[in-house]
């Protein structure tokens, strides 16, 4: 019921905004760029962002190209030794060929870790923060699970 609450809550804040905005969706064919922002340690947000890129690989068929950037808390579900389960998925969408996860060095530093306890195949920014921005100025639209 918390996260319904938070869900009704942000869709309000939003909602004005994206009255303003064209939400025409990109036409068959159309490549989809996007960027997923995690920075929260919740394996249920995480999950449901993970099952958000699933969908949209389905729908895009081979026009989407996807990166997955956690800093902050988040950075404790994609390390070598997460829980089974996330490793799998993760590795079941980086085997796509078109989603790549970032990995922020200042937060692994910062938990006192080394760049190589990032996931397999994760791939490690400097800053977390920073790539979701570089990324978003190369034409990537953002996404908040």
């Amino acid at each position: 019921m918390k996260s319904l609450s938070r869900i009704v809550r942000v869709g309000v804040v939003l909602l004005p905004f994206l009255a303003g905005t064209s939400l025409r969706a990109a036409p068959p064919g159309d490549p989809v760029k996007a960027v997923f922002h995690l920075n929260e340690d919740d394996a249920r947000e995480i999950a449901a962002g993970l099952r958000n890129i699933e969908n949209i690989l389905k729908e895009t068929a081979a026009a989407a190209e996807i990166v997955v950037v956690a800093h902050g808390e988040a950075v404790k579900e994609f390390l070598r030794d997460s829980p089974a389960p996330m490793l799998a998925a993760v590795a079941k969408l980086q085997k796509t060929g078109r989603v790549t996860f970032d990995v922020c060095h200042n937060t692994l530093d910062h938990m006192g870790k080394k760049d190589s306890d990032a996931c397999q195949d994760c791939r490690v920014v400097p800053s977390g923060a920073l790539e979701v921005i570089r990324l978003q100025t190369k034409g990537y639209s953002y996404f908040k699970p």
